[in-house]
Order: C-alpha cells, then sequence, then structure tokens
C-alpha cells in the first residue's frame, strides 16, 4: 500500500482481535471434547470486544465445559469408587509446593491421589511439563513416568491420561465439578482468606484444602489433637512448615512433662518470591533485601496453627523464622519451659517408638548420626529429631532441634490431608453419581448437609 502511494493493501491482514478469536475456538473446542462432550460446528468468530484492564488473554478465552447431568451411579461402581478409587484433586496454583504434590501423586502417592485438573494463570502446559520432570533440587522425574504437554497446547498428558489445564484468575470461574476434581490445593494468595478459598466451591470442588495459612480455618496435621478429620468443614489449611515439624514433638513433649511456654525458631532456605537483589517491598522492606547475601528474619504463623491443632497449648507456643541462602531443607529449634522434670533421652526414646508406626512412621524419625541439611533433601518426613543437637538446659528447661524438606515433605503431607479428608467425605452417609464417564463424590458422607452440587 505504501508503494502505491497509501490506500487499503492488496490483500487484507487479519487483525490481533481476529487471531485472538480464532484461538479462543481453538480452545473451546479441545476444552469441550477433554471434559467428554462434542462441541458444535464452531461459527466464523464475530470481533471481540476489547479485553478489561488487566486480564489476561487466556482467562478471557477459555470458557467453561458444558455441565454433565448427575444420574444416580450403579451400587457396584460406588461401592469401587469409594473402597479404591484415589481422591481426585485439582491444583491452583502451579509454584513449588503444587508442582512437588503432582510429582508426588505420581510416586509416593499413587493409587492414593489423583490430580484431574491444573488451573495456572501466567503457566503454559509446556512449562509445567517441563518444571515438572526437571528440577534443580529434588532431580529428574522418575523414568517410569511421563508428564508432557497434549500437541495443542491446552492440556497435559499424565502417564497416558489427559488432565486439563485452564488460566482463569478466580477459583469460580474454574470447572472443577466438570473435571472431577472433588477436592482443591490451592497455594495461591486467594488462598489466604476463607473468602477467596471458598471461591473454588462454586466451580464445583466439594472441599479446598489450602497450601499454608488461611485464617479461621481448621489446620490439618497428622499430629494434632483430632487425628481424624471433620466432613463438615468445606475449608481447610495446612498451616506453615514448621507446624509439621514442630507439632508432634510439642505433643510428646506435653503429654510427659507440661509445657508451660515454648518458643519456635524456624530456619527456611530461600523461596521463589524472595529477590535476587535488594529492592522495594511494600509489606516487610527486609524481606526485599537480596537472599544470596542475607539472612532474613521475619514472623512465624505457627501460634495460630497450635492453637487450631492442639488446643492444649493455646497462647503457650510462639516464634520466628529466618531465611537463609541455602536451595533445601530447614530446621526447626523448639526451646520449651516445662512444668515437671523430663530428661531428653526419654523424649527421644518415646518418639523413636512412635515412629515405629506405619503411620506415624510416614512424617516422623529420629535421628542420631552427624547430620547435616543436605542429607534430608528428599526425605518424606516433616519431623525428623536430631537426638545429637539437642540440649538439655536444665531438668524442666531444654532445647529440641528438627530437620524437614519443607518443600518435599509439605507436599507429602498436602496429599496426605486430602486423601484422609476422602476416606472421611466417602464414609457413611456419602452419597455418589454418574456425571459424564466418571462416578463421583455428590453429598459428603457424616454431615447433614448436603455437597455443592457438581458443575455450577
Amino acid at each position: 500500500a505504501a508503494a502505491r502511494g497509501g490506500g487499503e493493501p492488496l490483500f487484507p491482514l487479519p487483525s490481533d482481535s481476529t487471531k485472538k478469536a480464532k484461538g479462543a475456538v481453538k480452545r473451546a473446542s479441545t476444552l469441550a471434547r477433554l471434559f467428554g462432550s462434542t462441541p458444535a460446528k464452531a461459527k466464523a468468530p464475530p470481533k471481540p470486544s476489547p479485553l478489561p484492564k488487566g486480564t489476561s488473554d487466556r482467562a478471557m478465552a477459555t470458557p467453561a465445559p458444558p455441565k454433565a447431568p448427575a444420574t444416580p451411579a450403579p451400587a457396584a461402581e460406588v461401592a469401587q469408587h469409594k473402597n479404591f478409587g484415589p481422591a481426585p484433586v485439582g491444583l491452583h496454583g502451579f509454584g513449588r509446593t503444587n508442582r512437588l504434590a503432582l510429582r508426588a501423586a505420581l510416586t509416593t502417592h499413587a493409587g492414593k491421589v489423583e490430580v484431574v485438573a491444573i488451573n495456572a494463570p501466567g503457566c503454559t502446559p509446556e512449562a509445567m511439563a517441563y518444571l515438572v520432570n526437571h528440577d534443580s533440587t529434588q532431580g529428574a522425574l522418575p523414568a517410569d513416568r511421563s508428564v508432557t504437554a497434549s500437541a495443542d497446547g491446552c492440556s497435559l498428558v499424565i502417564n497416558n491420561k489427559v488432565v486439563p489445564v485452564t488460566a482463569l484468575r478466580s477459583g469460580a470461574d474454574v470447572p472443577w465439578g466438570a473435571a472431577g476434581a472433588e477436592y482443591v490445593l490451592d497455594e495461591t494468595t486467594q488462598g489466604a482468606t476463607p473468602e477467596g478459598a471458598a471461591t473454588h466451591l462454586a466451580g464445583g470442588a466439594l472441599k479446598v484444602l489450602v497450601a499454608g495459612t488461611c485464617a479461621d480455618t481448621p489446620v490439618v496435621c497428622p499430629a494434632s489433637a483430632d487425628a481424624t478429620p471433620s466432613s463438615k468443614p468445606q475449608v481447610l489449611s495446612l498451616g506453615p512448615f514448621e507446624a509439621h515439624a514442630a507439632l508432634p514433638v510439642l505433643k510428646a513433649i506435653h503429654e510427659m512433662a507440661g509445657i508451660e511456654a515454648c518458643s519456635v525458631s524456624a530456619v527456611c532456605s530461600a523461596g521463589e518470591a524472595q529477590k535476587t537483589v535488594d529492592g522495594p517491598d511494600s509489606a516487610d522492606w527486609r524481606a526485599g533485601r537480596g537472599f544470596r547475601q542475607n539472612i532474613v528474619p521475619g514472623p512465624s504463623r505457627i501460634r495460630a496453627a497450635v492453637d487450631q491443632a492442639l488446643p492444649a497449648l493455646a497462647g503457650r507456643v510462639s516464634g520466628c523464622t529466618f531465611r537463609v541462602p541455602t536451595a533445601a531443607v530447614g530446621a526447626v529449634d523448639l526451646t520449651a519451659r516445662l512444668t515437671a522434670d523430663l530428661d531428653l533421652e526419654d523424649l527421644y526414646a518415646k518418639l523413636a517408638r512412635a515412629a515405629e508406626g506405619k503411620s506415624t512412621g510416614a512424617y516422623l524419625g529420629v535421628v542420631r548420626e552427624q547430620v547435616v541439611s543436605t542429607d534430608f533433601v528428599g526425605d518424606s518426613r516433616s519431623c525428623v529429631v536430631d537426638a545429637g543437637a539437642g540440649i538439655q538446659l536444665s531438668p524442666r528447661l531444654v532445647k529440641v532441634v528438627v530437620w524437614s524438606d519443607a518443600e518435599w515433605a509439605y507436599a507429602q503431607r498436602a496429599l496426605d490431608a486430602v486423601a484422609a479428608v476422602c476416606a472421611v467425605d466417602r464414609g457413611p452417609g456419602a452419597v455418589f453419581a454418574r456425571v459424564g464417564s466418571r462416578i463421583q463424590l455428590a453429598a459428603r458422607g457424616d454431615s447433614s448437609a448436603p455437597a455443592t452440587p457438581r458443575g455450577k
């Protein structure tokens, strides 16, 4: 057109909005096929209106799949799903916790928990597959496990099974119910409040587990006072990693000698939110300092977790954290003032006996070797007591040191919690329905109120 002195081009070029609309049709057709229905033949797309400011193209373009009608499930299929089917979970966000949770679902929790859907704004299926297969800290994914991106770039193929991937900002817009995700593991800031976490229920999830701290929600921990989670709360939280490292020891000490007061100092490896060089941080100026040059102190949320999980110690435990420039594994230092005399060796013996149990041994251990942090990379136990590092300050004042791979072990506890909650939900009184080709939990057991209807 410029060579001809202006005017229209010889061949009209497609606009950016037309390209995006055609891509939306392709994604809609793919998602509809993944969720078990055949879409109608796509018509030529109209010119879309401009996207709202700050909205992701992919989030706007990915529609919810059509709802599948629910019908009563045959008794034989219900029995198989209830007793043997893995707990179906959806991942909201794809940071360190959920990436390792996906790895754990393929290895340590294979057959117990199954990832059936992923929602992660800003992360493509190709990037997801790469990050799961190659981890700088935990190493490569075992060769007998397979995670790849689909050819159309709209899903993951995990062990030859297609898992849909969406990129929606709000959990309410994610079609968890249509994907068969009865539970959602939320590691994003959306789950920091009960109201934010509960948005996933509008998408069809039955329960939400927050990977972190969520105010005024029950904390799920294997060492909590009530080891069997209730089926009634729909939003649960895991609490901070230091809670899982400290709670088994706190519980044992309190049973043996009574805790008057306890200080918990958690040494944590650098996190993905920290800065490589100094920069501004609106919430915490010290958190904005470069992690490679500094040990960065910060607050701990262990007090709220202990108050929830061990009410007998409410108000007696507090602590702080220190971020250090290491890649993995944290340590927890507990200093407790007691109401009765206690010999540390008696405490170690009690914990060692508990660690021999089938269930407690999955998260608890005692070591007497001369170990350091890297010896625990990839250790699935959240609480490994270092018997050689503890100090008997006086008969009623003791210091206990605990090791924990704060990433891998935390992901293990997340899936343990999903499996435990699922077992309760599938108990007496549970109602199952067939949705498309799947058997799904339609109403939780041990609860007078029905669960949120699927697919809403």
